[in-house]
């Protein structure tokens, strides 16, 4: 009876050393890829999601229709070729703290980059659409304010006198007040 004990007791310490073992490597998020739409291609791999092809993301009317791991990503990059990205399509991606956008890109869709955690947007030098000023994300000739980032430090932010348009979704969620310009 004691020699038996003995025996399982090695055994189940023996599985809960090997499941020990094994268990950092299931936890690990493994590269992950997949087509988005029929154009654009995408890859994730320890944190970071780029997105590349030629053309317009693919519009989803739900965004649990996203195909990639929405919680775990870190750092989107968006390669020459792409140029829109569709409603939602970064949507609450809470952990997304760096975009980079190409100078291919157009257009941001609604709420694209709502709900996650960036402290600024990046460009590509030689877009014809978009530009940046301190990591705020204008339309080229900065007359549209299109993104202001949810985690750039500071506690007001005063719009530049060349805006003229603040798009419906620039400041959502996450700042209360601004100092906008008596023309707008």
């Amino acid at each position: 009876m004691k020699r038996s004990l003995k025996r399982a007791l090695a055994l189940a310490l023996g599985a809960m050393l090997l499941f020990s073992l094994m268990l950092p490597q299931a936890l690990a998020a493994p590269e992950q890829s997949g087509k988005y739409g029929s154009n654009l291609k995408w890859t994730y791999s320890k944190g970071t999601m780029t997105l590349s092809g030629k053309g317009d993301m693919a519009y989803y009317e739900d965004e649990e229709d996203i195909p990639w791991p929405t919680n775990d990503i870190k750092k989107v990059v968006i390669k020459e070729g792409v140029t829109s990205l569709s409603d939602s399509a970064f949507a609450y991606c809470e952990s997304l703290s760096s975009i980079s956008l190409p100078k291919s890109l157009k257009k941001i869709g609604f709420k694209a980059l709502n709900g996650t955690s960036l402290k600024e947007v990046k460009v590509a030098k030689g877009s014809k659409y978009f530009s940046t000023k301190k990591g705020v994300l204008f339309n080229k000739k900065k007359t549209t304010l299109v993104y202001y980032p949810t985690q750039k430090k500071g506690s007001s932010y005063t719009v530049p006198s060349s805006v003229k348009t603040i798009a419906s979704d620039a400041f959502s969620g996450f700042m209360d007040v601004y100092n906008a310009n008596p023309h707008l």
